[in-house]
């Protein structure tokens, strides 16, 4: 959860889509597919990110909802359906389904392209501003849900640790207890779809054909739901991001020192409360001001020239 779900935002926003470099889905599939060497069909075109979306949804749903999704065999058990899953689909319609139906590489995508490095058609590695990357991600159907999961997920996530949460699910238990969950992410996520809906709807009424902006605006939530994935998850990252190195030396609880880390405990006193404190705010401000420069950009490239000014 630390080093994979946290760690892949920082990865991807310094060095780009790391998954789709290093995914073994993508690896083991390929292989499969030159051994059986059938034909790939085209993935329906009305099913874009949708995938992805469902995917990011049931990794968040095992994070925040099921009540034992630290174990590891839940864990393993997850990964394994999901590795089927996606390898299996990855044979049926090609390498192009991991860019739009594999949640993690569809996720590491997308922010990636805020990664200041890139590279050209011809493979050479330029420096670019990290906004151009973003303002060119294509109006995608499903890109509206993915900004949607992750931005829902972390506002749900956030609500979970309020006391009102914890006082409306403290006496619930197994199926209800689950069925509680379910509903407030869902909720969570629908809301944050909802208000972004209005917004859009009310946005297009300027345009004469009255067309959906849904996906064109999409990408300026990007930056927003960075800034608040890192405000919630930087102090998590930091100190229980340690728990990696310390189990390192005993993996399999068999009493192993490897690494000479056995029985170590975090280091809360890493980076003071101060400093969480402002890189949390900054995270957020930063977030905001980002995604408010690729709207207006986005506002200029759309609208009538009348009209902006008020863009």
């Amino acid at each position: 959860y630390v080093w994979l779900w946290v760690g892949l935002l920082p990865a991807s926003v310094l060095f780009g889509p790391v998954i789709k470099a290093i995914s073994p889905l993508r690896t083991i599939s390929a292989g499969i597919s030159a051994v059986m060497r059938g034909h790939e069909k085209w993935i329906p075109d009305n099913w874009g990110m949708w995938p992805a979306a469902i995917s990011l949804f049931t990794f968040v749903w095992l994070e925040l909802v099921y009540p034992d999704a630290s174990m590891p065999r839940v864990v393993a058990i997850y990964l394994t359906i999901y590795a089927i899953v996606h390898i299996v689909a990855g044979v049926i319609y090609g390498q192009e389904w991991f860019e739009q139906g594999e949640g993690f590489e569809v996720y590491s995508t997308l922010v990636g392209r805020l990664a200041p490095v890139a590279r050209t058609e011809n493979g050479t590695w330029v420096l670019r501003n990290p906004m151009h990357g973003l303002a060119l991600t294509p109006p995608t159907k499903g890109l509206v849900a993915v900004v949607t999961v992750l931005l829902g997920s972390t506002a749900f996530d956030g609500m979970t640790r309020t006391p009102f949460w914890r006082d409306l699910i403290a006496d619930q238990e197994g199926f209800i207890y689950l069925l509680s969950g379910t509903i407030g992410l869902t909720g969570a996520i629908l809301v944050v779809a909802g208000i972004y809906w209005i917004a859009m709807r009310m946005t297009s009424s300027w345009l004469p054909d009255k067309r959906s902006l849904l996906a064109d605006f999409a990408p300026s939530l990007v930056p927003i739901a960075i800034g608040y994935t890192v405000a919630h998850y930087f102090s998590f990252a930091i100190f229980d991001g340690q728990m990696g190195f310390l189990l390192a030396s005993d993996p399999f609880g068999n009493g192993w020192d490897l690494f000479g880390t056995a029985g170590g405990t975090i280091n809360y006193s890493l980076i003071s409360t101060e400093w969480i404190a402002i890189v949390q705010v900054g995270a957020i401000a930063l977030g905001h001001i980002a995604g408010v420069v690729l709207a207006h950009d986005k506002a200029i490239s759309i609208f009538p020239k009348r009209h902006h000014m008020m863009a």
